[in-house]
């Protein structure tokens, strides 16, 4: 069993009609999404149900061939997301490496799409810990170039006969180009207020593999989330109108942590807490300039960083395997400057 990959959107308080296009829309960017010319067939099934307040009251359950998803489906009349769930199985288009034959194989993996609203389930939890709308790519391992084809490539670079095995390489690579690619599909086509892409519930700007705010000076509100929840305890983020506190899980790959129990973590938090010393906490967010956002996310090498509608998606360099640490210590520089700074 895997981790898998999530794609988390918010939208702010958008009217409730408009959610189901929304999610419509997500399930058409998947569908339309391809690797290296590859798309799903269109004889994939989508498999859609809507609950309500819980996911055991299932109010509709309906199939779809892929060809006829966007044309066939349409919510109810009646429809009230407040305390609904919309709920896709389909699938994403991905290469993967075979092996024993030592070729390719063009095919498709699990994804998921979940629409829930803020009085689905207990208290909203979904909806606070996930935003409005999380895709769940399965898994991580899609993602990474496996072990026998870098071990194939190595023995055939000693005998200058890697070519072959140096496009496959480049081939799998694509699959998560894929996960850039629909979260920029998503940017441009729906305007979400934030996205983030994390692995498994790691929710959190450190924990981010790719990040992106409609306005620009939303990074900057990153930098006090951290702060906030670590002097709570911990580094996890739930983002909805306001700051929402969740508890502090007890780990989380690298970054999860109690901030009295550091552990493999140890030197992060030290690191991080430096940052956090220096940084007044009346620092004001207006002395750092859209520019001075935009060189201290852009300006190094260890990271991506694509311009979408007006601010940018800044995105680790490795995929769903590296996390966003560096930007984010850049941009506390910046904002450690700004907090220092002599008013005249």
């Amino acid at each position: 069993m895997g981790f898998d990959v999530g794609l988390h959107l918010w939208f702010g308080q958008n009217d409730t009609k408009l959610w189901p296009a929304l999610f419509r829309e997500c399930v058409s960017v998947i569908l339309e999404s391809d690797v290296m010319g590859f798309q799903l067939p269109s004889s994939t099934v989508i498999k859609l149900k809507i609950c309500e307040r819980g996911e055991n009251n299932i109010l509709t359950e309906l199939k779809f061939f892929a060809h006829e998803f966007s044309g066939a489906w349409r919510a109810p009349n009646n429809f009230v997301a407040r305390d609904y769930l919309l709920h896709a199985d389909l699938a994403f288009p991905c290469i993967l490496y075979e092996p024993s034959a030592q070729q390719l194989e063009e095919t498709a993996h699990p994804l998921w799409i979940r629409l829930t609203g803020p009085e689905f389930g207990p208290d909203g939890y979904e909806y606070k810990r996930n935003g409005l709308i999380r895709f769940t790519f399965s898994n991580l391992k899609v993602f990474g170039i496996p072990s026998e084809l870098i071990e194939r490539t190595r023995v055939a670079a000693a005998t200058g006969e890697q070519d072959r095995f140096m496009h496959m390489i480049s081939r799998i690579a694509r699959n998560s180009e894929l996960l850039l690619d629909v979260a920029a599909q998503i940017i441009l086509r729906l305007n979400p207020e934030h996205l983030m892409i994390c692995t498994e519930l790691e929710v959190h700007p450190f924990t981010a593999h790719a990040l992106y705010h409609r306005n620009l000076r939303d990074f900057l509100s990153d930098l006090n989330w951290v702060a906030i929840l670590h002097d709570r305890g911990g580094l996890y983020l739930c983002a909805e109108e306001s700051v929402h506190l969740m508890a502090a899980r007890r780990q989380s790959r690298d970054y999860g942590y109690r901030r009295d129990e550091r552990g493999a973590t140890a030197d992060f938090i030290d690191k991080l807490e430096s940052y956090l010393s220096r940084l007044s906490l009346k620092w004001n967010p207006d002395r750092v300039s859209d520019d001075e956002i935009r060189s201290a996310l852009s300006s190094r090498s260890e990271r991506e960083v694509h311009s979408l509608r007006n601010s940018i998606m800044l995105c680790s360099t490795d995929g769903p395997f590296a996390y966003l640490e560096d930007p984010l210590f850049d941009l506390f520089d910046v904002a450690i400057a700004a907090s220092n700074a002599r008013v005249h």
